[in-house]
């Protein structure tokens, strides 16, 4: 829908019109009065295409340069631990796909808002095991080369390490 990336500019490389937004959310921001509120919205896939449509707009119009809002609401991924999505089902009505954390999510192209079907991690004993596989596996990537013979028992070492770092921080017992 819009660039979200891209070489950052300096102060002295900003058009009048974005210093003037960044000056009024800052001041916002430290609540201090502003010139006026800062406007913005959140825009739904299905409403920006109904709104282009109903405006005769270009397919690539975007509502917030088109009405010249103050910021863009962006939705970061925040899963605990980043992987790609992966498409279980797609049809021109539906997608169904499993998100980096383990969602299986459920959408139908008419709806606005997606279902959760199910959740790969739904038990505080589940976390818990997959931060200690990660920690295990970051211990690892630390060691020098492993040869077959000594990875099970560097492993198991790491492994051993991480429940303990991981209970240290919880405060809480690990069940193996």
């Amino acid at each position: 829908m819009f660039d979200t990336f891209g070489k950052a500019a300096d102060a002295s490389g900003r058009k009048e019109n974005t210093l003037r937004k960044l000056t009024r959310l800052n001041q916002a921001l430290r609540h201090e009065e502003p010139d006026r509120v800062p406007v913005s919205d959140f825009f739904w896939g299905g409403f920006t295409r109904r709104w282009r449509q109903e405006l005769g707009l270009p397919p690539d119009a975007n509502p917030y340069y088109h009405y010249d809002l103050d910021l863009i609401v962006t939705v970061p991924n925040m899963d605990p631990w980043i992987r790609p999505f992966e498409t279980i089902s797609e049809t021109p009505q539906e997608v169904v796909v499993k998100t980096g954390f383990g969602a299986v999510m459920h959408k139908l192209f008419s709806l606005p808002m997606p279902e959760f079907r199910a959740w790969e991690i739904d038990t505080f004993e589940k976390k818990y095991r997959k931060q200690i596989e990660l920690m295990t596996e970051s211990i690892l990537d630390t060691l020098p080369e492993l040869n077959d013979k000594n990875y099970e028992d560097q492993y198991d070492k790491a492994y051993d390490d991480a429940v303990y770092v991981l209970a240290s921080e919880k405060k809480v017992k690990l069940i193996d």
